[in-house]
């Protein structure tokens, strides 16, 4: 990169001193250019498709006031989908807006977490550009998923994380970031994921410190305190729930599972035991789905090779000649993968 940079005399990407080098011009950058990518030719496919329906139709439910036809997952990502939706219209654009600025925003978030860890600008781009090329992301910021959303939280938040963890900044920055992480968790479960991870590492630094007796971590009162915050943004996203129709889960969709989702009489969230129910139930339909089998699904084993592709759109044009076809295809960029995972090791034996 180092290379490249300085044979097309792009220094200012490198040099200190100058003004355009600051990582406010280069995050707006890398904001805008990523913004142009995902959304050119957005409308290629201007219909639904994958599993966007189920998103789409829940966020018209948040717009309407009708019945909500998507508790498989937390409500956010669905309201945010809404968002779009009332801004744009009911249409390609409006569904799929709320993604695309999601990854460009994920991407500023891996540039920012790049020289965080590193303290250089090169290999914080490198980070970018790894990133965006890896395919996951472009595939995910341009259709009506929860991913993107999920993500852009999630890298939010580790931002606030590591200023807190590696730069000493205030408590407010740990705080801001488990917000994030219980936002992240509203739109999908594995928000909880970087909840958990995050007060591992901590407790993790924390005794390595004690064992110096050179405590200055935070406190377990405030790590409980950043936890209870993180949780209470997650159900604070159901409030947007309260009054909606609960219809439960069609049994064409989910084998052996039509029950109500909330009370039978009225089918209304409610008060807390509803919101209790809900959980319940949203983990019921999670195992369920998990059972079910999938065209498109693949062993854990061949993961690692990458050698099946997840295809979100069939790669196939009625009509047109067979050198004519257009599809989207959901895969990781093996070598970027590959080297990653390696790399990921090498860090964690340094690390433990």
């Amino acid at each position: 990169m180092t290379y490249f940079i300085r044979k097309f005399r792009l220094n200012f990407l490198i040099s200190k001193d100058s003004l355009v080098s600051s990582h406010a011009f280069i995050c707006l950058a890398i904001f805008f250019v990523s913004s142009y990518l995902f959304f050119f030719r957005l409308n290629l496919i201007d219909a639904s498709y994958f599993d966007e329906y189920q998103y789409i139709s829940a966020g018209r439910q948040f717009i309407t006031g009708g019945i909500n036809e998507n508790w498989s997952h937390p409500p956010l990502g669905k309201i945010l989908f809404s968002f779009g939706m009332r801004i744009f219209g009911d249409n390609f654009l409006g569904w799929r807006f709320i993604s695309v600025i999601s990854g460009s925003i994920s991407l500023v978030g891996i540039y920012i977490i790049g020289f965080l860890l590193t303290r250089r600008r090169v290999l914080a781009i490198e980070a970018v550009f790894l990133t965006l090329f890896n395919q996951v992301l472009f595939v995910q910021s341009r259709i009506a998923m929860l991913d993107a959303p999920m993500l852009c939280f999630i890298i939010s938040g580790l931002v606030f994380f590591l200023l807190y963890w590696l730069r000493n900044y205030p408590i407010i920055t740990l705080i801001i970031s488990f917000i994030f992480f219980g936002l992240a968790a509203a739109i999908k479960w594995l928000g909880f994921i970087a909840i958990l991870l995050c007060l591992l590492l901590v407790l993790i630094t924390d005794i390595q410190y004690r064992t110096k007796n050179k405590f200055n971590i935070v406190g377990l009162m405030n790590l409980l305190k950043c936890v209870i915050i993180s949780v209470s943004c997650y159900f604070g996203c159901f409030v947007f729930c309260i009054g909606m129709k609960q219809p439960g889960y069609s049994s064409a969709l989910v084998s052996n599972h039509s029950k109500i989702l909330i009370d039978s009489k009225s089918g209304l969230l409610t008060n807390i035991f509803d919101l209790i129910k809900v959980q319940v139930e949203m983990l019921r339909a999670q195992v369920e789905f998990r059972n079910d089998k999938h065209p498109y699904q693949s062993s854990p084993s061949s993961w690692p090779f990458h050698q099946q592709v997840m295809w979100f759109y069939p790669p196939s044009l009625a009509g047109s000649p067979s050198h004519l076809k257009k599809g989207v295809g959901f895969i990781g960029n093996p070598i970027v993968m590959t080297f990653g995972f390696f790399g990921a090791l090498f860090c964690l034996y340094f690390f433990i």
